[in-house]
C-alpha cells in the first residue's frame, strides 16, 4: 500500500485488554487512521482491508499470537506490504525469533512507541 501525502497510514490494533487497545490508540490517533479490534475473530474480519501496520497482541487466549499472525499473512497476501507487529508484555529472544518465522516484521513491548512505528510505513 503507497501512502500519497495528504492520507495518513491505516493501523489495526488488535488486543483484547480494552485499557491497552484505548491507550495505542489514543497515543496513535493524530498520525495514523486507527482500526481497534478486541477480539482475533473481528481482527480476520477487518484485514480483508488494506492496511499498512497491524499491532497484534501476541498474547490473546483465543488463538496465539504466532498463529493468528500466520492466518493474517494468508488473508492479507494482496496486501503484502502490510508490516504486523506483536505487542507483548514479556519479551525474550525466543518470542521474538517465535514471531519472525510466524510471520511478523518484529515484536515490541506494549505500548509501541508512535516513531517506532515509522520505520513500518511502505
Amino acid at each position: 500500500m503507497s501512502i500519497s501525502v495528504n492520507e495518513k497510514p491505516r493501523v489495526l490494533i488488535i488486543d483484547d485488554d480494552h485499557y491497552m487497545l484505548q491507550l495505542q490508540k489514543t497515543r496513535l490517533m493524530g498520525h495514523y487512521e486507527v482500526i481497534v479490534a478486541n477480539s482475533i475473530e473481528v481482527a480476520i474480519d477487518i484485514c480483508q482491508q488494506p492496511f499498512d501496520i497491524i499491532l497484534m497482541n501476541i498474547d490473546i487466549p483465543e488463538k496465539h499470537g504466532k498463529e493468528t499472525a500466520q492466518a493474517i499473512r494468508e488473508l492479507i497476501s494482496s496486501n503484502v506490504n502490510a508490516s504486523v507487529i506483536g505487542l507483548t508484555d514479556y519479551f525474550d529472544e525466543s518470542i521474538r525469533t517465535g514471531c519472525l518465522k510466524a510471520g511478523m516484521n518484529d515484536v515490541f513491548l506494549k505500548p509501541v512507541p508512535r516513531t517506532t512505528l515509522k520505520k513500518y510505513v511502505m
